[in-house]
């Protein structure tokens, strides 16, 4: 299944599609190769991995131990994050939704400069602090990805064309 980032609601009588939050993300679930696929576009938003998560475990094909994919290589990352910002207290919910994961591999895809810089800040924080049942990787290539989770080279990571 292919969820979108963003929400749309009814109004009165009548259908409108009004866009509450404009979250630019796109995921697919793989449930051939126990995968969860997040791919990022536009500005991301700081708290955008908590609407991400209630969507993938909302959705019937997500299974607990499912790797996690998220891709940022066509994303703006929020300029807030830092080492400070990953290092801090995780809110309840946060931490609740990790515990539901847990056990997994998760492999974010970056575009290399500071992205990684920020990326590797955030996977170094989280290894010390926060469920250490994931292991992180920050890859420079979806080929990279695929060795890191045990996935077939020619398996097609992708999202569906519209």
């Amino acid at each position: 299944m292919t969820l979108s980032g963003h929400q749309y609601f009814h109004v009165g009588l009548m259908w409108k599609l009004i866009i509450l939050i404009t979250m630019p993300y796109h995921s697919r679930i793989f449930p051939e190769i126990n995968v969860v696929y997040f791919f990022h576009y536009g500005k991301m938003e700081a708290d955008e991995a908590l609407k991400q998560f209630s969507d993938m475990f909302a959705d019937p094909e997500y299974r607990v131990g499912m790797n996690l994919i998220r891709d940022t290589r066509e994303a703006i990352l929020p300029p807030e994050w830092d080492f400070s910002y990953f290092h801090r207290p995780l809110p309840q919910q946060v931490q609740d939704y990790w515990k539901k994961v847990s056990d997994c591999k998760l492999a974010w895809i970056h575009k290399g400069g500071g992205q990684y810089k920020i990326i590797h800040q955030a996977i170094l924080s989280q290894r010390m602090s926060h469920n250490n049942n994931v292991e992180r990787y920050a890859c420079r290539t979806m080929e990279e990805v695929k060795i890191r989770l045990d996935i077939p080279l020619d398996f097609d990571i992708s999202l569906p064309s519209s």
